[in-house]
């Protein structure tokens, strides 16, 4: 494979569909609270790793973190900072649509996940989630880690 090829951005009319809870689709885990609420209860590992985890916002012992690095190897392709963090930033969405699991805010007695009801709820939680961090390295980002309030995804331009 010559290059990396990024997902084109959907159109505003997709992402308006995202937010829809008829195009969230569960496990049959997840039990519906509401409308627009679904919770699971903690697994074994889920339990263990509340009991000895910091509340979200903190520094914590233990915090699950991962890092990528993509390279484009063919010569002249390369995209702009700004449009690889839409690519990504749209792949997050779409990520989320396949497993809404990605949002779930995970609470003392189980996770729960709120379908969005507008697009605004949509775009807050991008906002919230998927972070650009144009002069920060992977290590930084470790060194000053806090235990966040749902998984988020950083993109980090300088590590490119």
């Amino acid at each position: 494979m010559d290059s990396i090829i990024a997902p084109r951005p959907r159109k505003a009319s997709n992402i308006a569909n995202m937010a829809s809870p008829s195009n969230v689709k569960f496990h049959s885990s997840w039990v519906r609270k509401g409308e627009h609420e679904y919770t699971q209860q903690y697994g074994f590992q889920e339990l263990l790793y509340n009991a000895i985890s910091a509340p979200p916002a903190s520094p914590a012992l233990f915090l699950p973190f991962s890092h990528v690095t993509f390279k484009n190897v063919k010569a002249g392709d390369k995209l702009s900072d700004h449009s690889l963090a839409l690519c990504f930033r749209t792949a997050w969405l779409q990520l989320r649509q396949s497993h809404p699991q990605l949002a779930a805010v995970n609470l003392r007695e189980a996770k729960t996940y709120k379908s969005p009801s507008s697009r605004a709820e949509l775009e807050e939680w991008l906002d919230a989630t998927f972070i650009v961090l144009p002069d920060t390295t992977a290590d930084e980002v470790w060194r000053t880690a806090v235990k966040p309030r749902q998984l988020s995804l950083y993109f980090l331009p300088q590590e490119r």
